[in-house]
């Protein structure tokens, strides 16, 4: 709805309320002409009767002296009254009462309530005003007075003041006067506002009655108590269902919420922890498997989390289907949708479920870890805190077979210095630098296998990086301690997949760092692609061999350089390679390059 059709109706509503107010008052007179002549019937000279006369008689009497046998403190002010009048309108004034009273003292109300009232007494006249604490004030007097029809008359008018803001107060109101006609008026508009209604709306009220109305608006009184914060309600409820706990304290009201979470959700510890007290479940999990701590943890609520936590909820639980722990939750947080104060936050309630016993080795169902999920979603905090954790086991492979260390090792990016020799016998990375603060460096320097071989092949981590294309990768690897001779299940090394996918630089590193040139293959690799059918089905290829059967002249030219350098070189780690070696068709490196024609 827009403002400009809000106001519109805002508009209406006032009016409508003003035609009421003025068919009150139309009703009002329309009632007492009716007294009038009713008893008045069959009487000539209506006009001149005795009771319209009397009546007139009395309003005329109002504050005057004349006939006055009585005082009335009214304020600071001293009105005069007539007892026979007060008499007749309430027993709370009867003769017998007043017979030997001067003064009636009615300083202790508000002096202009006093007065509307001892107007209404005289001449049966009310003016209705739009103020709902003067008509609640005037209902409040005439009842303690027993002017029953003037009380009336005031319901009558608060009614048109009612609305969603002030109808408990009201309600209220109508429950302390034994109002009914105001009750039922408020407690429809409750019934139909319910879910409307905030926590200040029922502040002022009682918690004897507040307990009475939810008990009689809800089938889930506790819950709606958690929601205004009204604690004392609680206690009510806890108090009159004390044979039927804890089971009613775990009962999921119709939006699916538990007591104890809407507690922890609104931060209410004392409510909290009085549920705990009386045998909440801090356990308790919906069908999909979600604990309260799940739920707090994917809200981001780090006062919820550490509460159940510190009263011993499940670290451990996972959720149906996807069998997320709520360390995985936590090692979720990507720092590209959460703020730092949000991601510092989920670290520390990383370290608060590893020191209740969270197992940080557990798998979903990708058979993933938190330190997996951490690695994948770049969460800088939660890594750091399970890195700490002595229990951590690095080596874990997800379904696919990727340990932490390969899921890291694909965010590695290098920068690159042309002009740094490669072959020169510096400590340099083959002209490139890496973050020696990388998740993958971290990983490596905390005990990660940087081999890590698959079971299926025997590719090591640097061959699968290298038959990937990913050279950023390969080059951390192969310069942060990977085997650079590791041989794979069909006798390849790292430097056999490095000249067979053409990647120049980092032959030319693993050269550097000691890879033989001369390691032959043991048999055909499978699914290895056909080069003029100069690859198929041949074994006892050097890395050489591969670099021409596979068409990369960069990379023949840097072993062709290595050999030149080697010759000369301090670093013993060079091998001189072989150029006589022979594959399993009996070339040479010299015969394939002029059988293939490079």
């Amino acid at each position: 709805v827009s403002a400009e059709e809000v106001a519109k109706l805002e508009k209406h509503l006032m009016l409508l309320r003003q035609e009421y107010v003025k068919l009150q008052k139309k009703l009002a007179d329309t009632e007492r002409r009716c007294n009038l002549l009713a008893a008045q019937a069959n009487q000539d000279n209506a006009s001149d009767t005795f009771i319209s006369r009397l009546l007139a008689i009395v309003a005329e009497l109002y504050q005057q002296e004349q006939y006055s046998d009585l005082k009335i403190k009214v304020g600071d002010k001293h009105i005069n009254a007539h007892k026979f009048v007060l008499a007749a309108r309430s027993d709370a004034w009867s003769l017998a009462n007043l017979a030997s009273t001067e003064e009636l003292d009615l300083s202790d109300a508000d002096p202009e309530v006093t007065m509307a009232m001892l107007q209404w007494i005289y001449t049966d006249e009310l003016e209705l005003r739009e103020d709902d604490i003067f008509l609640t004030e005037l209902m409040k007097l005439a009842n303690k007075f027993q002017l029953h029809l003037l009380r009336e008359r005031c319901e009558k008018g608060v009614m048109s003041l009612v609305n969603v803001r002030n109808c408990i107060r009201f309600y209220q109101t109508a429950e302390e006067l034994n109002a009914s006609t105001l009750l039922n008026y408020c407690a429809e508009i409750i019934a139909s506002h319910w879910d409307d209604l905030r926590k200040e709306d029922f502040s002022s009220m009682s918690a004897q009655l507040l307990y009475k109305m939810f008990k009689s608006k809800t089938e889930y009184p506790l819950h709606k108590a958690i929601k205004v914060e009204r604690e004392d309600v609680v206690f009510l409820y806890l108090i009159e269902m004390d044979s039927q706990l804890p089971g009613k304290l775990n009962e999921l009201d119709h939006n699916g919420d538990l007591a104890l979470d809407l507690a922890l959700a609104q931060r209410l510890e004392s409510i909290a922890t009085t549920l705990v007290n009386y045998k909440a479940d801090v356990d308790r999990a919906d069908k999909k498997g979600w604990s309260l701590l799940h739920k707090a943890i994917q809200r981001g609520d780090k006062f919820a989390a550490n509460f159940l936590i510190k009263n011993g909820a499940r670290v451990n639980a996972a959720t149906l289907g996807d069998q997320e722990t709520p360390l995985h939750l936590v090692a979720s947080y990507s720092p590209k949708k959460h703020l730092p104060d949000v991601m510092a936050e989920m670290a520390q309630i990383a370290e608060s479920l590893l020191q209740a016993g969270a197992n940080p080795n557990m798998q979903n169902s990708k058979g993933r870890t938190p330190l997996h999920v951490s690695i994948v979603v770049r969460n800088e905090p939660v890594f750091s805190q399970l890195l700490q954790c002595k229990k951590l086991d690095l080596e874990l492979k997800d379904h696919e077979g990727s340990t932490a260390l390969w899921l890291a090792v694909q965010y590695i990016t290098v920068s690159s210095d042309q002009s740094v020799n490669p072959f020169e016998d510096a400590p340099v990375v083959n002209g490139t630098s890496f973050d020696e603060n990388s998740f993958a460096a971290r990983l490596i320097h905390r005990g990660s296998n940087t081999d890590a071989p698959d079971t299926v092949t025997g590719n090591c981590l640097l061959q699968r990086a290298a038959g990937a294309g990913n050279e950023a990768a390969s080059l951390f690897l192969a310069t942060h301690g990977a085997k650079v001779n590791h041989q794979n299940k069909w006798g390849e090394t790292p430097l056999h997949t490095a000249c067979r996918h053409g990647l120049a630089n980092l032959t030319a590193e693993l050269l550097q760092q000691g890879a033989n040139p001369n390691i032959q293959t043991a048999e055909a690799a499978l699914g290895q692609r056909d080069v003029s059918c100069t690859a198929e089905n041949v074994y006892l290829q050097t890395p050489l061999h591969m670099a021409i059967a596979y068409n990369h002249p960069d990379v023949v030219s840097v072993i062709l350089e290595q050999k030149a350098n080697a010759l000369h070189a301090t670093n013993n780690l060079q091998i001189i390679p072989d150029f006589s070696l022979k594959d399993s068709r009996d070339q040479t490196v010299l015969g394939l390059a002029l059988w293939t024609g490079m």
